[in-house]
């Protein structure tokens, strides 16, 4: 008779429980950064000791000032492998979690970023330099190519559950393909969006209709949740489905049903983004392969 399987060894443990928990970010892990899904990487603006990046634990409310260079009009993205894409109307920079400073730069005049899934990124260029209009570009090979020629000149960028590639303007609101062309304008006064769990547009808009919006793309209808509409905000989701909104004076957590501003900090936040999950490693999925079998062998012998 063969004997019961042994228990699991700790490591095991300990790096499946990693895994699924948090992405680890730095040179050793004495020294690492943790940013776990569902914080936010905030940039700032000078002044109030909040320039350059600043990570928040909304589930603690901690700031944590990480520095780096400030820009007037940034905007971020984090990929699923945790690295962290700022816009600055100069460049694209690919930014360390430990200090916020660029260890790698693409000198154009792009002015915002978002991530598809497969980790490429989604550019809004101004004219000029053969970067105008919308762009797919690949960080691992440096190509890239023109997806449209449509590119405002204060954009907000978000990806559709579908792939499409949402963008506005501050007069409308625009969906282009995935693989180019543009399929959808809406006009309206929109100046920021972001996609929730569900596939629903957030957007802010402003003038005699200002506040937040939730707009689902597959029937055209809107939910009005109220709030104020800022001149330049940023739109994020988080993984909770909280609205967070920077508006250039303070970063707000705003409740998704029903509108409701349920947390507010003071700061010169300019953009904001959430860290996502992270998709499985190999090195994951085998942990979690050993588990499912060593749980089955348990169940075997109980």
């Amino acid at each position: 008779m063969s004997s019961p399987p042994p228990p699991l060894s700790g490591g095991i443990l300990h790096l499946a429980a990693f895994l699924a928990s948090s992405i680890l970010v730095g040179v050793t892990a004495a020294e690492a950064v943790t940013l776990k899904p569902g914080d936010l990487i905030l940039s700032g603006a000078p002044g109030l000791g909040q320039d350059g990046l600043t990570h928040f634990d909304p589930n603690t409310g901690t700031f944590t000032h990480i520095g780096g260079e400030s820009s007037d009009h940034p905007d971020l993205a984090i990929a699923k492998d945790g690295s962290i894409w700022k816009t600055s109307w100069s460049s694209l920079e690919l930014l360390d979690p430990q200090t916020g400073r660029a260890t790698e730069t693409v000198f154009g005049l792009y002015r915002g970023v978002a991530v598809e899934s497969s980790g490429t990124l989604i550019l809004s260029g101004a004219g000029g330099f053969g970067q105008d209009g919308i762009r797919r570009f690949d960080p691992s090979s440096g190509s890239s190519e023109q997806l449209s020629t449509f590119g405002p000149d204060h954009p907000e960028i978000a990806i559709g559950l579908d792939g499409t590639i949402w963008v506005t303007s501050g007069s409308a609101l625009v969906g282009v393909n995935p693989d180019g062309g543009v399929r959808t304008w809406i006009f309206d006064l929109f100046n920021a969006v972001a996609v929730d769990a569900a596939g629903d547009l957030i957007l802010s808009r402003v003038g005699p209709n200002a506040g937040i919006l939730r707009f689902d793309p597959d029937t055209g209808t809107y939910v009005n949740l109220g709030g104020g509409g800022s001149d330049d905000p940023d739109l994020a989701v988080g993984l909770d489905g909280t609205i967070w909104e920077t508006t250039g004076s303070e970063l707000l957590g705003i409740d998704s049903e029903t509108g409701r501003v349920t947390s507010r900090f003071l700061g010169l936040y300019r953009s904001v983004a959430v860290v996502p999950i992270p998709e499985p490693s190999s090195t994951a999925l085998l942990a979690l392969g050993l588990l499912a079998l060593h749980l089955r062998g348990l169940a075997r012998w109980a």
